[in-house]
């Protein structure tokens, strides 16, 4: 399990992309994930998934740690 830390951003600069799928669940808390520009508020009991290769932003504005399980998958 990850925790984010209040005010974290992952990545730190720019955008993060990989050459896996991106499954994300949030435990607790809650994070703001940013795809194409759109910020999308998620909080815990939802899941995410992001495509390869599409560019990301994780940040987490709240006032207390975010916990998730996040899985990369290698697309076939």
């Amino acid at each position: 399990m990850a925790k984010i830390p209040q005010g974290a951003r992952i990545p730190e600069h720019d955008y993060a992309t990989h050459d896996e799928d991106e499954y994300c669940y949030v435990v607790s808390g809650s994070m703001i994930v940013t795809v194409d520009h759109v910020e999308y508020v998620i909080t815990a009991g939802d899941a995410t998934y992001i495509i390869a290769g599409e560019a990301h932003v994780t940040t987490n504005r709240a006032d207390e740690v975010c916990e998730v399980v996040w899985t990369l998958v290698k697309p076939e």
